[in-house]
């Protein structure tokens, strides 16, 4: 992360009731105001409680103007960096999170002596989460510092005044508060030239890349990908209409480059086809979409680009007409250059309509990666469970699972994996993950925490080098939810292309082994690129994993590295 080391700023899931706290201790925004309430849009506003120096204000007031620019006034390359940023399940996405943060509401800041968290972590800033306003105090340490510092503090806790958090572990740096803080302190260091998002981004990825989801969060599973060397070239589609608009029924049309096409079902019935021309592919969407809970996809419009031109890396394209109603956040996801529309995931409604769409795009050459390989479901059914939600993800970057992490007590709480993208060694020509040049260090993304936040923290990593390609995982004490898991990592190089006798090392057992585990091995060729997870409420009300099944794919090239 780009924090100094042994930093945190104050407020996540697991402090929900001390940041409640906050709120009282900064008293309402506007009871003790010295000067009118002002927002985002205009100077800040200092309490008489406030105790900031004249130079800590006009330090403050520099940092908001500097906010103001990136995210009110030129929001596009703080948008453009939010997209490429791994978020998590749950989380909005780019243009609604953007959205929030420039909404028009008084900022209040109170400089304090903020101190240490008990694990000795300089606290720069806190704020309390999920107001109707926006404040926060800002340690004095801080505002010795430059005011792009200041600006990327400050716009991680307006994060949490909106209501984003994180949790700490793994995933802290994968939060919506860091991707944020991130993007705009790059963005505010070099005056708008650049800006990055947290670990490695979706403009980094190669090989096979899912892009950024649009959409809610309800809804049940759904997968399709174009077969052999096809892509995506046509849609159909039915929009529902009138109170909650929604594409309610979607096809995808798969086609190699000269080739014939063919129709293959993503969900519902497609009645409306927008198709690219004979010589194109499909390369990204425009559309329309809401969030949370309850949010739908409600437009598509399909961008094509000639197979030529994405061969070359040519970024020309045109859009088609739209399908469905221009409600909601308006949004665009496109594919690097070199790569267009290979599958799409997702989930889709009860009655229907599509949740959420998230595009996979693939390289037209220098890769390939074969269908997903389900292995055995490890864990039963709770007794008495609610609240059943399927996650089903799949590492981006032409991806293998390097580690895992999680949450644990006497069941699996929470867990997600950990991905390194593969390479092609130019020296060697063996497949490897792909490590930050100089380093030994894997370039790593997450796949999204499923489950609930009690327990304990862990993450384990294969050593450098390797991948996972197994999984093990018992029952808990009545025999139903997974109680623990561990990885089964190799060489990846060796599992892939030899049939000589692989060496294995083993990472966990991650929560309480009771001894009951079962190993599942990818086929020799496979690595584990994935897990498809079962997430429930006990009747205690503890959200815990209730079952995963592990996925393997075949990644017979890799880009080079």
């Amino acid at each position: 992360m780009n924090t100094p080391a042994k930093t945190r700023h104050a407020a996540s899931l697991l402090r929900l009731a001390a940041a409640a706290s906050l709120v009282g201790c900064y008293g309402g925004p506007d009871d003790a105001a010295t000067t009118p309430p002002q927002n985002l849009n205009g100077e800040v506003l200092f309490p008489a409680d406030a105790q900031c120096s004249v130079a800590e204000q006009d330090k403050v007031s520099q940092a908001l103007g500097q906010l103001r620019t990136f995210v009110v006034t030129s929001p596009t390359a703080l948008r453009a960096c939010l997209r490429n940023g791994v978020l998590l399940r749950g989380d909005d996405f780019a243009e609604e999170i953007l959205a929030r943060l420039a909404q028009d509401l008084p900022t209040t800041v109170r400089c304090r002596e903020l101190g240490t968290t008990p694990g000795g972590a300089t606290i720069n800033a806190d704020a309390p989460l999920d107001i109707t306003n926006e404040q926060m105090r800002i340690d004095h340490g801080l505002l010795t510092q430059s005011v792009a510092r200041v600006a990327a503090v400050m716009l991680h806790e307006l994060a949490h005044n909106k209501g984003y958090t994180h949790v700490d572990g793994t995933e802290y740096e994968y939060s919506v508060n860091e991707q944020v803080e991130n993007c705009v302190s790059g963005l505010v260091s070099s005056n708008g030239a650049s800006g990055s998002p947290s670990r490695m981004s979706i403009a980094d990825m190669r090989g096979e890349v899912e892009l950024q989801r649009v959409g809610g969060t309800g809804g049940t599973v759904f997968e399709e990908f174009c077969p052999g060397s096809s892509f995506v070239t046509g849609v159909q589609a039915t929009a529902s209409t009138g109170a909650s608009p929604a594409i309610s029924g979607f096809w995808i049309q798969c086609r190699a480059n000269g080739g014939s096409a063919s129709t293959r079902v993503v969900y519902g019935v497609g009645a409306t086809a927008r198709s690219c021309a004979s010589d194109e592919v499909i390369v990204g969407f425009q559309g329309h979409a809401d969030a949370g809970a309850t949010g739908d996809v409600n437009r598509l419009a399909p961008i094509c680009a000639k197979w030529t031109n994405v061969q070359a890396g040519v970024t020309t394209a045109s859009t088609l007409p739209s399908l469905g109603s221009s409600v909601g956040r308006s949004f665009e996801r496109r594919c690097p250059p070199g790569t267009a529309l290979k599958g799409v995931l997702g989930r889709g409604g009860a009655f229907a309509q599509m949740n959420e769409l998230r595009l996979v795009c693939r390289a037209l050459s220098g890769v390939s990666v074969g269908d997903p390989n389900d292995l055995v479901r490890f864990g039963n059914e709770v007794v008495g469970g609610s609240n059943r939600v399927r996650v089903r993800q799949l590492c981006s970057d032409t991806g293998a699972l390097v580690g895992l992490y999680g949450r644990a007590d006497s069941a699996m709480n929470r867990l997600g994996g950990i991905c390194a993208g593969l390479r092609t060694s130019s020296f060697l020509n063996i497949v490897h993950p792909y490590a930050t040049p100089g380093t030994d260090v894997d370039e790593e993304h997450v796949l999204s925490p499923v489950g609930g936040s009690g327990g304990d923290a862990f993450a384990g990593r294969c050593p450098s080098g390797q991948v996972m390609v197994g999984f093990r995982a018992g029952l808990g004490f009545w025999g139903d939810a997974v109680s623990h898991v561990a990885g089964v990592c190799a060489p990846s190089h060796l599992w892939m292309r030899t049939a000589s006798s692989v060496t294995t090392t083993t990472i966990g057992a991650f929560g309480n082994d009771r001894g009951n585990g079962v190993t599942a091995l990818c086929p020799r060729g496979e690595v584990l690129t994935g897990l498809d997870a079962i997430e429930v409420t006990r009747v205690d009300a503890a959200r815990v994993v209730e079952s995963v099944r592990p996925i393997c794919r075949r990644i017979d090239v890799a880009p080079a590295d």
